[in-house]
């Protein structure tokens, strides 16, 4: 169902806007939603559209609109780090992370995005040196950081469970409880022969202004991971990264630019903190709205979890994409991948 915008009669926008649904109910398809109309317009066209519907019949009823209460913005400040130890040791390690949570909490953010294995980069220590169970001692101090700060964190660890090591991001809740955790799938050589194991599930968390997900590092290069985690709902996708997202060079994609299609591809926000180049906060668009430029520290960015970015010819994308998306066709993306 697609709602057009006029004014004088004639079309705002071409594309106008996709009602959410359907839903199934007692075999009839619903479709409800709660639309905010442009500034200029004083009217509107419902459309019903169904592609290549063969044979049969379709029947619509009760198709309506009324005025209502705009819906409030669900806004959220959303943070990432940059820095990068040097010479240092676990126990520094998690001091400096932990300072930088709390820099975060001063800042009154509501969720902030530490780098990937924190308690490894710039040490000496080995992968036995660093991995621990979740939770453990280096969770539970990160969680007390968290919980005195009243603020939603995420963190890349190394954990060892039954003596599997995996390369672990975990999602702490404002109260310091570990309310998600998502094991590194793709893992590069570096890791693998080392004996890391790669994750196998890609799941969402859910927290009180929205939906949310992790990805690690050498995920972010494989498209396929970002989409499940956007058609599973997230509307952020946070990256703790050791990689980069240095600028496009000579005319070659490089991490900035990949972190800022792998966002407007999905309609997703992406929020990678990495030890080379800048740590970004990236809107479903593919706008930066936050860069680290070189810098040590937090940086953050309020955006609107509730906002519909249109894309020009097209109309917003996160609603319109999944739609057309043609999964009957995708049939031999499996089968080259044996």
């Amino acid at each position: 169902m697609r709602v057009e915008w006029t004014v004088d009669g004639r079309l705002l926008h071409p594309a106008g806007m996709l009602v959410r649904g359907p839903v199934v109910d007692d075999e009839l398809l619903r479709f409800d939603d709660v639309l905010v109309a442009p500034e200029k317009a004083d009217g509107a066209r419902l459309s019903l559209e169904l592609k290549w519907p063969g044979p049969g019949a379709v029947l619509w009823r009760q198709a309506s609109m009324r005025k209502t209460t705009a819906p409030e913005p669900r806004r959220v400040k959303v943070g990432t780090v940059y820095l990068r130890p040097s010479n240092s040791t676990i126990e520094k390690n998690l001091k400096l992370w932990c300072e930088q949570i709390d820099a975060a909490g001063k800042l009154g953010l509501d969720i902030v995005c530490l780098g990937e294995t924190i308690t490894a980069v710039g040490t000496s220590a080995t992968l036995e040196d660093c991995a621990q169970p979740i939770p453990g001692p280096v969770s539970r101090q990160l969680g007390e950081a968290a919980n005195s700060n009243h603020i939603w964190v995420v963190v890349g660890l190394t954990e060892v469970e039954s003596d599997v090591v995996y390369n672990t991001a975990v999602l702490l809740d404002r109260h310091g409880r570990i309310a998600g955790k998502y094991r590194k799938v793709h893992l590069p050589r570096e890791e693998w022969k080392k004996g890391v194991q790669p994750g196998t599930e890609y799941p969402v968390f859910d927290t009180e202004f929205g939906k949310v997900a992790i990805q690690i590092c050498y995920d972010w290069f494989f498209p396929e991971s970002t989409a499940i985690f956007a058609l599973g709902g997230a509307e952020i996708v946070f990256a703790p990264t050791w990689g980069n997202t240095l600028a496009d060079e000579d005319g070659k994609v490089n991490g900035e630019s990949t972190f800022r299609v792998r966002a407007r591809d999905n309609g997703v926000y992406m929020v990678p903190s990495v030890y080379d180049g800048n740590s970004l906060v990236i809107d479903p668009m593919g706008k930066i709205l936050a860069s680290s430029e070189g810098r040590q520290g937090v940086f953050w960015a309020e955006v609107d979890l509730g906002r519909r970015q249109r894309l020009d010819w097209v109309g917003h994308w996160r609603s319109i994409g999944p739609r057309h998306r043609m999964p009957h066709t995708y049939g031999a993306l499996p089968k080259i991948l044996r």
